[in-house]
This record gives C-alpha cells, structure tokens and sequence, in this order.
C-alpha cells in the first residue's frame, strides 16, 4: 500500500467505527433508489467496502464543506443511473476525496464526473486495479474549481470516460495523474479547455496509459497547460496537439522524458494550431509518432517550439512536417542526437500568407531531421525570413527535393562546423524569388546525390556560399546557377563539386561565381558554361576552378561574360578553353599571378565579335597540348588576344586569318613561349609596346609571320627554331639566339638590326685554330648589322691563339655594329675582335691585339682613280681611307672601306678630280 493508500486507510478507520460502516452500509443496500444522494456527509469520512450501491441522480461528495472522504474499496460498486458524479460541489467545498480502490471496486456515472466542480483543492484516486466510468470527466469544472486532483494509479486502475476535461470553464492549477500502470480511456481530452491556467496532466511510469480515440489538445482555449509524459508513460491519440482552439490557448507545454515514454498520435499533431508560445519537448529517448506534424499552424500561432533533445529522442510523422503553416516565429529544435523523421511526404518551413521568420535548428552530433520533400519558405510572394541551421555536427536529409524559396524572400538554409551534413535527392533555389540564401561553412558538407536532376540556383539576389576548410557541397548531377544578379561564392577552403556546371540566364543582370582564397575549390568533374548574358566568373587569391571543356560565352548573341584569374595561386585549368563559343563580347582577364591551364584555347571559336583574352600584371595562360587559337572564320568575326604583362605558354600560337575585322595579337608586355606561332590575320608580330618589357620565346619550333617580325624597344627576342618573316630589331630591342644554352634561330627572311638594338651572342672558345661554337642566326636573306653586338663567352678561356665564331649565315650582309661589348675579348693576353668576316661570311674572329698601326704603303693612278694600298694591318680587320682637302681645317670623311687580308695588307681605289688644288689621305681602324 503507498503512502496515499495509507493515508486513506487511516481516516476512513479514525472516523467510521466498524459496526457504524456496517449498519450505514446495510442502510444503502435497503435504499437502491434515490433521486438525489450523498453518500457521506460534509467533513464526514465513509468507507463502502465490498458493497453495491445504485442511486438515480447525481451523487455529491463534500457539498460545501471540506476534508469529506469517500472510500470505495474491496469490489464495491457506486452507480449513479442520471446525474452527474461531483466531488466539491460549491466553491466552499475544499478538499474533499473519494478513492476507488482494489479490483473491482468502481463508479459509474450515467452523465458527468466533476473532480472540483465549483471547490478547490478536491481529489479523486482510483487505486489497486479500481475504475470508473462517465460520459464527461472534468477536472475542475467551473470557472472557480482549481488545484483539484484526478489519480489513476496501479496496473488495471481506469477511468473510462468519452471526454476528459481538466480545467474546463477558466479553472487553474487542476491536475491530471495516470501513473504506475494506471489507464485513462477516453475519445477526447482537452487540458484547459477553457481560458483557466496552469492545468496539468501527468502519464509517468511503464503501462501508465492515457488513450484517446480521438484528440488529445493541451490548451483548448486556456493557457499555461501542462502535459508530462514521464517514465515510460504513454499517450494515445488521434488527432490534436497544443493550443488548438483560439489565440488564448497560448503558453503550453508538453513533455515527453525517458526511454519508453511516448505519444502516439494517430492524426495530425498541432504545436500551436490557433495560438502561440506552445511548446512540446521529447526528451531523454522519447518517442512522439503522428500522421502529420504542424507547429505554427494559423496565421495567430507565432512562436511555438518543438524540442527534441537527447540520444533515442524521435519524433516520427509517417506522412508531413510543417514549420510556420501560417505563423512567424515557429522553431523546432532537433539537439544532443535527437531525430525527427517526416520522411513520408512533404516538409515545410514557411508555408503560407504570414509564415515568416521560421526556424528549424538541427545541432550536435547524432541529431538529425530526416525529410521527404522540403521546402524552405512559402510558396507566394511574400518576405518570409525562414531557416533551415544545421550545426555542430547535426545532420539533416531529404529522401526527395530540397527547394529553398518558391515565390518567397529571404529564406536561409545553413549548414556548419565540422561532421554537419545535409543531403537530398535534388536541389533548387529561389524560383521566382528574391535574396534566397544557402550556406555551406566551417567543414560542413552538402550533397545532392542524384545525378539525373541538375542542382538548380535561380531567382534574384541568390546567394549560395561554401566557405572554409573541409567545407564541401557535392552534386552528382549538373548545376544550373542563373537568373538576375545571383552569387555564389566558394571562398576559403570551401569546395564545390558537380558533373557539368552552368552560368547562365543573366539578361543583363549578371550572375557571378566567386572562388577565393587558397584551396577554394570548383570542380567541374566534365565542363564548365559560363554562358549567358552577363555571366561572370572570378577566381581570385589562390582559389582554383577544374573543368573538362571551359566555355566563355556559349550562346549565341552578345553574351558579355566575363570571366577574371587573379592572384598568386589562382587557378582556372581545363582540358580546352574557348572564349566565345557561339558568342560575342566575351572577356576573360588573367591578372596578378593568376593562371589559366588548358590544354587546348581558342579564342572567338565560332562566335560573331570581340572575344578578348587579356593578361596584365604578371598573370599567366599555360596551353599544354594542341595551343592557343585566335580564330574566328566569317568576316565579321574577331578575336583578340592581349598580353601586357605576364606569359603565355603554349605548344602554337595560330593567330587566324579573316577578313576585317581582323584577329587580333596585341603583344605589348610579358612572355610568349611557343613551339609554334603562326600569325595569318594581315598584320605583323611585334613584340612590345616600346614600353613595357616584352619576351618571345621560340622554343624550338617555327614562328610564321608574313607580314614580318618586329622587336620593339625594351623588348626581346629569343630560343631557338625558324623564322618565316622578315625580322627587323628596333632601337631598344634585343636578339638572342638561344636560352642559357646555345641557339640557333633560322630566319627565312631578311633580318634588320637597327641602329640601338642589341645582338646577344653566346661563346664557347674551345676550338683554336678552327670554327667554335657559339649561337648562331642562319638562313637570313639580306642581312643589314646595326647597334651593338653583346658576347658572352660560357666555356673555355681565350688565351691567345686564333679563334672563329660563324654568328650569322646570310646571303647578302650589309652595315656594321656600332658596337661590341665587351670591347675586346676578356684574357690573359691582349686580344681583339676581329669583325671583317661578318660582313663576308658572318664570321667573327678573335687575334691577338697588335701595337703598330697600318701604314700607306704606296700609291699609283689609273686614269681617274687613285689607288692607294696598306701594309701592317690586323688580318681580316676593317679599315676606313678618310678624306679632305683642306689641313689648315681638316673636315675629314669616309672615302672608303675595305678589309685588310690574311696577310694584313688592302688597297683602296678613290676616283680623284682634276679642278680639285689638293686632297689628302689618312688611315683608320678600330
């Protein structure tokens, strides 16, 4: 026996001696039929032991007074045919009690059974495997009845009744208890039915059970209501939930706690069907089921709450789940490996006019909201402000699609921190709406695993972003990223995956990737479209983005997408690269260290105008395999190529003809590296501005260029390979064969070296008599010298002999190098250039330097001609007669050049003038 039973015994036997309960007992049985019966006075204690009483009309227990007792135990039964069942009749009727107690022991009443009718303070314990029975059972029935006490206790204790009411008419702090295997069967129960408060029910311990075969609300229009499902006490509905009624049912709660603790509700389940701040916690590994979940269900349910915390937690719905029906401010909060199931149909946060500011939170390891098809926000114009947070570990997946913003603003979905995970079968965002956000952070992971529906990213002000290390959104099928003035960034470490991606549907708006910082990642496991209007692509500050095919500018029209790689580490690499195909007006800048990869690049493929690649500030485009094309076929069709500063690195360069406009290869800065180029658009290869330093780099191959070679001041030419142009080295410009090892140019052409440019040639003085090696420019033409001609020896020494370095081979040489340096050869032994076979055969040799200088060694004449000849000159060394006809002043000129021979000896042949008084000669060499 509890303490209760205890207590109960001890005032039925201080009050009732037991010869008075037998005679008082004997009275009932005599007296079956009364209108109207009390069947122990007011403050009076009666015990009905193993008796039967039936009594027409109600039965009052404690009219006005307080502390009366009636005790029904042993099989005794209480049947009142009419009337209703009422312990506290009047509100002076305080702390009455009737206990039902033991197997068979029972009340039933015709109509009603008033715990607390008008009183406070009443009781009612059906104890030991006791029962009743009522059509209505109230807990507290009128608007003064509170604090009263309904008790189910015991295994086959019951209370049978079609309704169960606790508080009905504004009555507060009335109470419910089904504990320790107690049963209440009922069709309906409502805990504050009416406007009273803090109404409680409490289902605690295994097999205590309160079943309703229909609903079951917590706060019909009464607030502050309380229902606790503890200790393995469970819950049977179909249909209900908290405040269901008006906008005062507000301020409930429920409470599911401990494994084995659940509610079953057959129908929908309603967390603030008209009303707001209700809230149910499932807790500690307890289970609620229903058909349907709805928290926030009217336009007046705002702020309502679900908590499902703990390992075991679960909320099941075999069919949907809404978050925000109509309210704002609705939350449901999935934590410390809570789970919540609504796998069966469709999910919403945010569903119609008024939903706003709605929030589903899943967070901490183990937690997990598992969805069938989701939608983030209501599908009607209109700012809703909804959530979706996966945090700290929490995991949230949808058997169908994710959809964030249907028709509807600013929704956010969020998923953060390391082990967070979110997954669905497919995915879209923002049709036809605006400011619709996703974000994937903090080592949190995102997949779309179906590979037959594109992930889809549109609307206006879209914003998708994955951004930090280990963050990573996974999509195995395409994704569709478009509309109006959308961005997806990927910034920090985050990674983005997909099978083909798209940039598209700009119509003037642009839609803009960004991919920033070091290890930031785009990887497009087949091609990448950055294809309508507007699009925009930027890579900057170490992020990098892999593709098979990259296209820039896929559609036809003026596509005007852009594309920007900056920064040291930026990377933008593909398999081919075309910049306008089917296109026009396409851009892509390579800038500041960033890098273009591609194994193939074609620049205006088959688009109509102005696709441009520029490379400024040290940026660079690697073309790996077949090279970079600036084609365009039909005559109003242009590429153009510009590199200012920065190097382009390709195995050919083909610069396509068409007929005007032409393509374009504006060579103003930089490195070009290239095994082949081919230039066809009409217009010369120059290489430099005149300002900017500028590098071509043959590397072995041919460089065609019918319109010709130019090197600009400040700008260099260099490698190796052949040359079909004609080439000519401006003032400030350079040539030198070879890198830093041996060259040899071959130029099918003529080659002109200006006055100011410079010759670099490399030496190894290794053969002495004989022919050296040394780098070399061959196959030339008319070759005219010029400027300054700049020798570096690289292996052995020149110590004196005879050395012989064939630089050039020409078929016709002209001019002279103002210049060389350095001015004699450097040695041990005084040495000097020789340069007179660079004009016979392009020979440049090295003799020992000589003190004495040559000396006229005669003169004759031939009719008009003067022939003078010279001796004790330096073999194959130019010398110049000069000429005047006045020493007082002395205006010397050039006569003539000649080369002195083997033997160091010339002779000059100068046509002289009769009318002429004098005119006098003089020798000079270098």
């Amino acid at each position: 026996m509890d303490a209760k039973s205890c207590q109960l015994a001890g005032r039925a036997s201080g009050h009732l001696p037991a010869f008075f309960t037998h005679c008082l007992l004997s009275l009932f049985l005599l007296i079956p039929t009364l209108t109207q019966a009390q069947l122990v006075a007011d403050g009076q204690t009666n015990v009905l032991d193993n008796v039967a009483t039936n009594l027409t009309g109600g039965i009052i227990v404690g009219t006005n007074g307080s502390f009366t007792l009636l005790v029904i135990t042993d099989g005794a039964t209480v049947t009142n045919t009419s009337g209703n069942a009422v312990i506290g009749l009047n509100s002076a009727a305080q702390s009455n009690q009737v206990t039902i107690t033991g197997t068979g022991s029972s009340w039933s009443s015709a109509a009603d059974f008033h715990v607390g009718d008008a009183g406070s303070f009443n009781e009612l314990d059906i104890l030991g495997g006791g029962n009743a029975t009522a059509i209505y059972n109230d807990v507290g029935y009128q608007a003064a009845a509170s604090n009263n006490v309904e008790s189910v206790s015991d295994a086959g204790s019951l209370f049978q009744s079609t309704y169960v009411y606790v508080g009905l008419s504004s009555g507060g702090n009335n109470q419910l208890i089904v504990t320790n295997g107690g049963v209440v069967a009922s069709s309906v129960g409502v805990i504050g039915p009416n406007p009273g408060r803090n109404n409680a029910a409490c289902i605690t311990g295994p097999g205590s059970i309160w079943t309703n075969s229909s609903s079951l609300a917590v706060g019909g229009y009464g607030p502050y209501s309380l229902l606790i499902i503890t200790n393995g006490g469970k819950l049977l509905s179909n249909g209900g939930g908290l405040g269901t009624t008006g906008p005062s049912s507000s301020n409930n709660l429920a409470v599911i706690t401990g494994a084995g603790s659940s509610w079953n509700n057959g129908g929908t389940l309603y967390v603030g069907q008209n009303s707001s701040g209700n809230e149910l916690d499932v807790l500690n590994g307890a289970v609620l089921t229903d058909t349907a979940g709805s928290i926030g269900q009217s336009a007046s349910s705002s702020s309502n709450v679900v908590l499902v915390s703990g390992a075991g937690s679960l909320w099941t719905n075999s069919t949907s789940l809404t978050v925000g029906y109509g309210g704002a401010n609705n939350v449901l909060i999935v934590t410390n490996g809570g789970n919540v199931f609504s796998s069966g149909g469709v999910s919403e946060v945010g569903n119609g006019f008024g939903a706003t500011n709605n929030l589903v939170l899943v967070t901490g390891a183990g937690s997990r909201w598992s969805s069938g098809y989701t939608y983030l926000g209501a599908d009607i114009a209109f700012i809703a402000r909804e959530q979706i947070r996966v945090i700290n570990g929490g995991a949230f997946t949808s058997s169908s699609v994710l959809d964030i913003g249907v028709y509807s603003i600013s929704n956010t979905f969020t998923v953060a921190d390391t082990n967070s995970m979110a997954q669905c079968q497919s995915y879209r965002m923002g049709y036809s709406s605006t400011g619709n956000q996703c974000v994937v952070s903090n080592g949190a992971t995102l997949a779309v695993v179906s590979s037959s529906q594109p992930t889809v990213i549109e609307g206006t002000f879209t914003t998708a972003t994955v951004t930090g290390a280990g963050s990573v959104w996974t999509n195995a099928g395409d994704l569709d990223f478009g509309q109006f003035s959308n961005v997806l960034a990927i910034t920090c470490g985050g990674k983005m995956v997909d099978a083909n991606g798209y940039i598209e549907n700009g119509s003037g708006k642009p839609n803009t990737v960004i991919v920033a910082g070091t290890n930031s990642l785009w990887k497009n496991l087949a091609d990448l479209h950055v294809a309508d209007l507007g699009a925009q692509l930027l890579i900057t500050n170490g992020g990098t983005v892999v593709d098979g095919k990259g296209y820039l500018g896929d559609n036809a029209g003026n596509n005007k997408c852009y594309a920007l790689i900056s920064g040291s580490g930026s990377v933008w690499s593909n398999s081919d690269l075309y910049i306008g195909n089917n296109g026009a007006s396409n851009q892509l800048v390579v800038a500041d260290g960033g890098t273009v990869d591609t194994g193939n690049l074609d620049i205006g493929y088959t688009g109509s105008s102005m696709n441009n690649l520029l490379i400024v500030n040290g940026g660079s485009v690697i073309v790996a395999y077949d090279g970079a094309t600036i084609s365009g076929s039909m005559s109003d069709q242009r590429g153009t190529l510009t590199l200012n500063s920065g190097l382009i690195s390709c195995v050919m360069l083909n610069v396509a003809f068409n007929a005007s406009p032409s393509n374009q290869f504006n060579f103003n800065g930089g490195t070009l590296q290239a095994l082949t180029i081919d230039i066809n658009n009409g217009l010369p290869l120059i290489v430099g501005n005149g300002i900017n330093a500028a590098t071509l780099d043959l590397l072995g191959g041919t460089c065609g260029s019918p319109q010709g070679l130019m090197i600009s001041s400040n700008a260099l030419f260099t490698g190796s390979g052949s040359v079909r142009a004609n080439v000519l080295v401006g003032n400030g410009g350079t040539i030198a064969p070879g890198t830093t090892n041996l060259g040899n140019v071959v130029i099918n052409g003529n080659l002109t070296l200006n006055n100011g440019s410079t010759t670099l040639v490399k030496l190894n003085a290794v053969n002495t008599p004989g022919t050296s090696p040394s780098d070399t420019i061959t196959g030339v033409t008319n070759l005219v010298y010029g400027g300054t001609l700049s020798l570096t020896n690289l292996t052995g020494k020149l110590t004196g002999g005879i050395y012989a370095f064939h630089l050039f081979s020409a078929a016709n040489y002209s001019g002279a190098f103002s210049s060389l340096v350095p001015a004699a050869p450097p040695a041990f032994s005084a040495l000097r250039w020789d340069t007179y076979e660079l004009n016979v055969d392009g020979v440049l040799r090295v003799f020992p330097a000589v003190s004495t200088p040559p000396v006229i060694s005669g003169t004759s004449f031939d009719g008009s001609n003067i022939i003078i000849g010279a001796g004790s000159g330096i073999a194959y060394d130019p010398c110049w007669l000069l000429t005047c006809t006045n020493l007082a002043a002395p205006n010397w000129s050039i006569a003539t050049t000649n080369y002195f021979d083997v033997n160091g000896n010339t002779t000059f042949t100068n046509a002289v003038s009769t009318d002429e008084p004098a005119r006098y000669f003089k020798l000079q060499v270098n």
